[in-house]
């Protein structure tokens, strides 16, 4: 019996995250007008309205007839999410589909991290059990590392929300772990993986900054593997500026700018000391969240491996670790959690912690005999305090272990089906010519089918372009809690008078911070009433407007 668990415990393991995973997905759809939808976070719908409409022929663009302005920045996802839009589905359940593509990628993700930590086991001290430098008499059972680190992998649930509601993190996170295993096994002798450096050029069509991974990996391919140094070097460099330039080129060519219009948004005319500032400070906040001791066993594993292979790990999560300081982290570091940059490196740290749990049970054993027969459940119940640690992350109202045993949902999920409802009201009352103004530009837009004004810029190169304008008070409690001038990622961009006063939209939905600027104006040219929370503005003299037949929103 215990030889079959240890042959088959894998595919156990997958099974019950399938039924969480799917359990997820169920949690995150809702009924709206007696109808049952699926939806992706307010991002990702980004991506999918740029997708349906290539999948019709329209183009990559934010609504037929629109400016080419990319307002994604992951184009092979985006590519994925249009053939997904061949699918004979109707709109509310078109993003089912990503949903089980994430739980898929999330699945094989696990598979990784199980073959990349055995790989790594047979060369830790507790896995040499044979051998002089043995630190024990009795090795762990060599599952037990594989387990833990897959366990703390496919039940983040960081990692599960960004990739589940459609974020392309999973697709990263199963390229990341899979680049990181094959260049083990080019370091361990085994024939030269010849796709491994096209993958981290391809890596940067899912998102172009994954070349920050993909230069890791290429630096310590080139350090630990000498007799091949200036061959790995130079291919490697060749197949990421194919793919990096080639993007770059496309994009000049086919919106006018090299770089997406994310790039502009969140980083161009934002400081680099306030970006670092925020950046450290929210991965400090991270850390303290997820709890800094259990930082010592990947930091006792790091400090009693031998050989040159943990340092790839540890080079890639210091790469997009820095990555994430620089760009001043994240919109929704105020969810808690491993924000979307780490948490494509997170399974990589969850393998240096398992490692480190079994290493350490062997030292200590080695020490106190008495406690060798009970070493191995030791690590077994530590490993589940982790577990249960690491998602304990966020206390209040939006508890993220509640939200992580399913008992809550996930984070802002009532507010993304409210726009739902305005999407379809809008469509309702509006003609197709009615142009609508947003705040949050993904599900709207999707849903109503409308040209659209993008208000905080994510679609628009003149917003984008601008300059970087901070809330005063700042919006959040988060930001408040703190003295650190805060970043907000595609959110302190805006410019009202051009959006409201000078493109002049039939509708404007949300009444945003900033906005007091044109309220003169839409005091003189709107109406307004409230949708649930919201306020909605109509255009006084519009004739897009179907004020006869429009129901009263509630």
């Amino acid at each position: 019996m215990l030889a079959a668990v240890r042959r088959h415990w894998f595919w156990g393991l997958l099974a019950a995250y399938l039924l969480y995973a799917l359990a997820f997905v169920f949690q995150s759809s809702m009924i709206v007008d007696g109808r049952r939808y699926f939806l992706l976070l307010d991002d990702p719908m980004i991506s999918m309205t740029y997708a349906r409409n290539l999948a019709r022929g329209y183009g990559a663009v934010w609504y037929p007839g629109a400016e080419p302005v990319q307002g994604y920045s992951n184009p092979l996802w985006m590519l994925y999410m249009a053939m997904v839009h061949w699918l004979p589905l109707p709109p509310s359940l078109m993003s089912l589909p990503i949903q089980l593509t994430g739980i898929a990628l999330i699945g094989g993700m696990m598979f990784c991290v199980k073959v990349l930590t055995e790989a790594l086991a047979r060369e830790s001290p507790a896995g040499r059990g044979s051998s002089a430098d043995a630190v024990s008499t009795t090795a762990a059972p060599p599952c037990l590392a594989p387990f833990l680190a897959v366990l703390l992998s496919g039940f983040y649930f960081p990692l599960n929300n960004w990739t589940l509601r459609g974020m392309e993190v999973g697709l990263l996170a199963l390229g990341t772990s899979l680049a990181v295993w094959a260049a083990l096994r080019c370091r361990s002798g085994s024939r030269w993986q010849g796709w491994l450096l096209p993958l981290l050029g391809l890596l940067t069509t899912v998102r172009m900054d994954a070349v920050v991974v993909g230069a890791a990996v290429l630096l310590w391919l080139t350090w630990a593997v000498p007799e091949r140094r200036w061959r790995t070097l130079t291919v490697g460099l060749a197949w990421l500026m194919l793919f990096v330039i080639g993007q770059m080129v496309i994009q000049r060519i086919y919106y006018h700018d090299w770089l997406p219009n994310t790039y502009y948004l969140k980083v161009a005319g934002v400081p680099l000391e306030r970006r670092l500032l925020w950046g450290v400070y929210v991965l400090f906040q991270f850390l303290v969240g997820m709890g800094l001791w259990v930082l010592a066993p990947a930091a006792f594993h790091v400090v009693t491996a031998r050989g040159r292979d943990v340092w790839l790990l540890l080079a890639v999560i210091a790469a997009q670790t820095g990555y994430s300081v620089y760009v001043g982290g994240d919109a929704w570091e105020h969810w808690g959690g491993a924000n979307r940059y780490l948490s494509v490196v997170l399974p990589l740290f969850f393998v240096l912690v398992a490692l480190g749990l079994v290493t350490l049970a062997a030292w200590v054993a080695k020490a106190v005999p008495t406690v060798e027969p009970s070493k191995t459940l030791a690590v077994f119940v530590v490993g589940l305090l982790i577990l249960v640690r690491v998602n304990s992350y966020q206390s209040g109202a939006d508890k993220s272990l509640d939200q992580w045993l399913l008992r809550t949902p996930p984070p802002e999920l009532a507010w993304n089906f409210e726009k739902i409802r305005q999407a379809l009201w809008v469509r309702q009352v509006t003609s197709p010519r009615a142009r609508v103004a947003v705040i949050w530009a993904g599900t709207i837009p999707y849903f109503s089918q409308r040209p659209m004004i993008d208000m905080l810029g994510k679609n628009d190169r003149v917003i984008a372009q601008g300059p970087n304008r901070p809330y005063s008070p700042p919006p959040l409690e988060f930001f408040r809690a703190t003295t650190v001038p805060y970043c907000w990622p595609g959110h302190t961009k805006y410019n009202f008078r051009y959006a409201v006063g000078k493109l002049a939209p039939d509708v404007i939905i949300e009444f945003w911070p900033g906005m007091e600027a044109v309220q003169e104006i839409l005091q003189r040219d709107y109406d307004f009433l409230r949708f649930g929370k919201t306020f909605i503005f109509l255009k006084k003299n519009s004739t897009e407007l179907k004020r006869g037949v429009a129901p009263t929103p509630s």
